[in-house]
């Protein structure tokens, strides 16, 4: 009787502890895959060049050293988007001393999905340095909350997969269908038929709007210019409009006065070393 009490006593003491353990490991998984709260850090800085106010990310987690890891990497990269903004403002300055205007920089975000393993969010940048409006760029961010790593394209696929070929293949797929269903040739140039999506257009405010608008996702397609499309980053152009379906684009360059200043302008813009520039964005160049 003794040793069977030894018995029962020992098999209690073993579940005891299992049943501790398990707590514990489950205690550590959430810890680790809790959503994560997100509060916000603002920080206002101006100086004779630059005027800046940028809200960074915080996050909440209970998992402190990979909250401690994902914080550190979003201020890290609003900050150098603040430092690099920086010099370009003083060396403008530099080169226009009497420049009235200071440049205007700003950071934001937005979160897209949040559940206890991933957090997809998007950090907003804009930067006016002069002219008819500003420049926005959008950067994606897609977390997974259990390890503090930040996913990539290329992670959502087989290793060794050959992903940029994958996707234009679905792309071209999807183009083939849509042409089917619109009656139109396979390889046809024509997406959609207009008055099948002229209920579905939006229309940008300039050409920078439409641009944005793409590469988050808030809309399948856009028509921009060429030259915008050189620096795209979340998407890629599936189509070029051919030449004989639209007019020519042109920029145009001439004096409103006789100032020297607008002169020397011209004769910078017309010389070789701006028009190398304006080739490598894109621009053909009337000689």
């Amino acid at each position: 009787m003794k040793k069977l009490t030894t018995i029962i006593v020992l098999i209690a003491g073993i579940l005891i502890v299992s049943i501790c353990n398990f707590n514990t490991v489950r205690e550590a998984f959430e810890l680790n895959t809790r959503n994560a709260a997100v509060d916000s850090k603002v920080i206002n800085k101006e100086n004779k060049y630059i005027k800046s106010e940028l809200k960074i990310p915080k996050l909440v987690m209970n998992n402190k050293e990979i909250e401690r890891i994902l914080n550190k990497k979003f201020e890290s990269d609003i900050m150098n988007f603040y430092n690099t903004s920086v010099k370009e403002a003083e060396s403008y300055f530099d080169d226009f001393p009497d420049a009235e205007n200071k440049f205007v920089i700003s950071s934001d975000y937005e979160i897209k999905k949040s559940n206890n393993k991933v957090l997809s969010m998007l950090i907003k940048y804009y930067k006016y340095s002069g002219g008819a409006h500003g420049t926005y760029e959008y950067i994606p961010y897609n977390v997974d909350l259990t390890s503090g790593g930040i996913f990539t394209l290329k992670d959502l696929f087989n290793e060794n997969s050959n992903y940029k070929v994958v996707i234009e293949d679905e792309i071209k797929k999807q183009i083939i269908q849509l042409n089917k269903e619109q009656n139109l040739p396979k390889n046809s140039t024509q997406l959609y038929a207009f008055n099948e999506i002229k209920d579905k257009l939006v229309y940008g405010k300039d050409v920078s709007a439409v641009k944005n608008y793409v590469e988050t996702s808030e809309v399948d397609l856009g028509i921009v210019y060429k030259s915008d499309s050189l620096d795209l980053k979340s998407s890629q152009v599936v189509l070029e409009i051919p030449k004989n379906l639209h007019e020519n684009i042109n920029y145009t360059l001439a004096p409103i006065n006789s100032s020297e200043d607008g002169k020397e302008i011209i004769e910078f813009i017309n010389s070789k070393y701006s028009k190398k520039i304006l080739r490598e964005y894109g621009f053909l160049i009337n000689e």
